[in-house]
Formats: structure tokens, sequence, C-alpha cells
């Protein structure tokens, strides 16, 4: 496989990362919210429909239902339909300030991905380069060590 690159350590670290995931659903979950912030500028148009059937019985007096008329009102079928458009010419300025809030959620949502993203890779950068610089200094540590020992020893005894 081979030794991994500074790059390509950024790389996983930046796709790996829960923190820097989180962020981004927060940017994709900002960018929701100015849609819907944007939609009350557009008209809102309803349509309802709907169906009844029914059946009640009438309490007329004796006198009429001898006439033929019936004390059973049904069964009926009611049937209803309707379409309803409204559309906001004039709110004072509250569309106006929703939507410039939802905008600036958005750009701290992004600015907040950025820091993060920012953070992983300067942490990534600082543990590559130290194991760099522990790899290099390894061997100078090796063979200073049984010196440093004599010394240590001496100044324990003495």
């Amino acid at each position: 496989e081979g030794a991994l690159t500074l790059e390509s350590c950024v790389r996983i670290a930046l796709d790996e990362n829960p923190l820097l995931q989180a962020a981004r659903e927060g940017v994709s979950a900002a960018r929701e919210g100015v849609g819907i912030a944007r939609s009350p500028y557009y008209p809102m148009v309803n349509l309802d429909a709907g169906y009844r059937r029914w059946e009640t019985h009438a309490f007329l007096p004796s006198s009429l239902t001898g006439m033929g008329i019936r004390p059973v009102i049904g069964p009926v079928d009611d049937w209803s339909t309707g379409l309803k458009a409204s559309w906001v010419l004039f709110d004072s300025g509250e569309r106006a300030a929703r939507l410039r809030a939802a905008l600036s959620q958005q750009d701290l949502a992004a600015e907040e991905e950025a820091r993060i993203r920012q953070d992983i890779a300067l942490t990534v950068h600082q543990g590559f380069y130290s194991l760099l610089s522990a790899e290099e200094n390894a061997p100078q540590s090796r063979s200073l060590s049984p010196a440093y020992t004599e010394i240590a020893i001496r100044s324990c005894c003495a």
C-alpha cells in the first residue's frame, strides 16, 4: 500500500469526521430554511374536495306522514369542491425580515463548516509533522540514550 501522504490524511479526516458531517447537514438544513423563508412570496392555492352520504329522520306530525311524505330524508349524496387562492401583497416587511434571518443562518452554518474544516486540516497537519519529526529524531535519541543513562547514573550516585 505505501505510506500515507499529507494530502491523503487530510482527505480521509475530512471525509470521515462526524463533526464535519454534522456541519454539512447544518448547511443543508439552513439552505432549506431559506427556501421556506422564500415561500411567502409565492401565491397560495388550496383545492378542497369532499363527499358525504347521509340520512336522517324528520319528526313530522302524523297528519303529514299519511299524505305520502316519508319521515326519512335520504340517503343523500353531498359533493363539495372548493378552490381558494391568496397572495399577500403587504406585510410590513415581515417576509423580508424572515428571509434575511434565514440567509444569515445559512451564512453562519457555512462559516461554521469552513471553521471545522480548517480545524480538522490543522490538527492533521500538526499530527503528521509531529510524527515525521519523531521518526527523524528516533535514531538520534537511541544513539544518545546510553550516554544520557551514564550521566544520569553519575549524577544520581555522586
